[in-house]
């Protein structure tokens, strides 16, 4: 099954932000090399379209937060170094 760019765009985006990955991960060599390997006839975002990705997702990730925190009995934080 070949995937469309932007299933491709949208997964590189997804797994920026819940795996915490670094924004200039669009910018690795190796990275490119992973994805054009899997998909040779795609290309990797660039930088401007990966950070309007991650924001978009990062403000849902955050909405959801704010949901699962508002409906919840008890929310225990941590803030480790």
């Amino acid at each position: 099954m070949q995937a469309t760019e932007p299933q491709i765009d949208n997964a590189i985006a997804d797994f920026t932000v819940y795996g915490a990955q670094p924004l200039a991960l669009d910018r690795n060599d190796h990275f490119k090399k992973l994805i054009t390997t899997l998909q040779p006839s795609k290309q990797v975002m660039g930088y401007p379209k990966l950070m309007l990705e991650v924001v978009e997702k990062a403000q849902k990730m955050a909405e959801d937060v704010r949901t699962q925190v508002t409906t919840a009995s008890y929310v225990c934080t941590t803030a480790d170094a």
